[in-house]
């Protein structure tokens, strides 16, 4: 799964949350016995896999609520899928956008282009049932910089 929302560009790839480092090993072994070959220690296939950059889960901040419910449910009833697809090109769209915004800003110093992000909302428990108090993690970045 390639990310979505976070702001770093993660080398990691995301597998399944099904799975697990044991459940690949697993299968990994039965491939290679099927195989007739002897297979890798599992410290060198730990290794491997750490080098490799896997991670068993996607950081819930990496998908948004339609892209959640695509890796989850996966439903097939046309009118979702052209929602997903049309949210999938206008994640695109969106990128192209702030691509070309930051080299007009890099090319002209009379511009700025600031990129939006809304990170966190932190709920005070303290007073939470008197009032409910949050606290919003509004960040603005410069994209020239």
């Amino acid at each position: 799964m390639e990310s979505h929302y976070c702001r770093a560009n993660t080398k990691n790839e995301f597998l399944a949350p099904e799975l697990n480092l044991t459940t690949m090993y697993n299968m990994y072994v039965s491939e290679m016995a099927a195989d007739k070959k002897k297979p890798a220690s599992r410290s060198l296939y730990n290794n491997i896999f750490k080098s490799l950059g896997l991670k068993f889960f996607a950081l819930k901040k990496d998908a948004c609520g339609i892209c959640l419910r695509k890796m989850k449910e996966n439903p097939k009833d046309e009118s979702f899928l052209t929602m997903y697809q049309k949210h999938m090109d206008e994640k695109v769209k969106v990128r192209q956008v702030k691509e070309e915004a930051k080299k007009m800003a890099s090319e002209n110093p009379k511009i700025c282009a600031a990129m939006f992000d809304l990170q966190q909302v932190i709920h005070h428990s303290s007073i939470f049932y008197k009032r409910r108090l949050a606290n919003y993690n509004f960040t603005i970045f410069d994209l020239q910089s």
